[in-house]
């Protein structure tokens, strides 16, 4: 996984270089880069959980990321996928 999280800190270094930012203005970009950290985890792991709050934004660099909605009265349903260079997560977006 290290290795992992290295190639991760690169592609993070490079925001430009991922579709929602290719069109930034560079003053922008120069004050979002330091914001984002990496963080890996592997295939299965539960990232958010449903009804706590979610305070990170997370870009996804690579995999993809299955939500699940899980009702009172039955049991979890997948409502979306998330794939590379895609974002989920902080409640407030």
């Amino acid at each position: 996984m290290h290795r992992q999280l290295g190639n991760m800190s690169q592609r993070l270094t490079q925001l430009e270089n991922i579709a929602i930012f290719k069109d930034l203005d560079e003053k922008y970009m120069r004050l979002l880069k330091p914001l984002f950290e990496p963080f890996a985890c592997s295939a299965g792991a539960t990232v958010l959980r449903q009804g706590t709050p979610a305070d990170y934004l997370y870009l996804v660099i690579s995999g993809a990321v299955e939500m699940n909605f899980k009702p009172y009265d039955g049991v979890p349903i997948t409502i979306s996928h998330v794939e590379k260079d895609g974002l989920f997560g902080w409640s407030a977006v």
